[in-house]
C-alpha cells in the first residue's frame, strides 16, 4: 500500500488556529436538509475550544472538536456528542452522515465508529454561508491544523460510498 500521510502532504490547507477559514459564498441552499453527509480529511495540531470542522451558522449544522478532543455536532441547536476521541497530529478521514429522523453516523477512515439516534427532522434554515475551519457567527473557534477534500453532500451516503471516499481520495 501507500503512505496516506505522504498522499496528503502538501495537498491540504493549513489552518493556523487564529483566523484562517474557507467561506463558501451563496451556500444558503444548504437549508432544510433532511439528509446530508460531510466528509473531510483533517489533522488537528491542537484543539482550541470548539474548533470547527465546518459551520453553516447558528441553529443549523456545526461540527466541532472541543478541548476534551471529542467531536460534537449541533443540528438545530441540538447538541450531540460522539464518544470518539480525536487523535492529534494524525490525518483522519471524517464522514458524518445525517439521516433525518433516524441516525447520525460517524465514520473514521471509512469505518463506522458510532451511531447516535436522534429526533431531528431537518437542518433548519440559514442565511449564513458555509465556513470550513471556523465559526460563522463568532470570532474564535477556528481549526488549528490541516484539512483537505472537504465535501458536503445533500444526501446520506451509504457505508460503501463513505469507504470509497476514504479509499479513493
Amino acid at each position: 500500500g501507500y503512505n496516506r500521510a505522504e498522499l496528503y502532504s502538501g495537498k491540504a490547507l493549513d489552518f493556523d488556529g487564529v483566523n484562517d477559514s474557507v467561506n463558501v459564498p451563496d451556500s444558503d441552499e444548504l437549508d432544510g436538509f433532511t439528509n446530508f453527509t460531510y466528509s473531510v480529511i483533517a489533522k488537528a495540531d491542537s484543539t482550541p475550544n470548539y474548533c470547527r470542522l465546518f459551520d453553516t451558522g447558528n441553529d443549523t449544522i456545526q461540527a466541532a472538536i472541543n478541548l476534551d478532543d471529542q467531536l460534537y455536532l449541533y443540528i438545530n441547536s441540538t447538541f450531540i456528542k460522539f464518544d470518539y476521541v480525536l487523535e492529534l497530529n494524525k490525518y483522519l478521514h471524517f464522514a458524518i452522515v445525517f439521516t433525518g429522523g433516524q441516525d447520525l453516523k460517524l465514520y473514521i477512515n471509512g469505518v463506522l465508529e458510532e451511531t447516535k439516534t436522534h429526533s431531528i427532522s431537518s437542518t433548519g434554515t440559514n442565511s449564513t454561508n458555509l465556513a470550513i475551519g471556523a465559526n460563522t457567527g463568532l470570532t474564535g473557534n477556528v481549526w488549528d491544523g490541516y484539512m483537505s477534500n472537504a465535501r458536503l453532500f445533500n444526501t446520506a451516503l451509504t457505508a460503501a460510498q463513505v469507504a470509497d471516499l476514504y479509499n479513493n481520495p
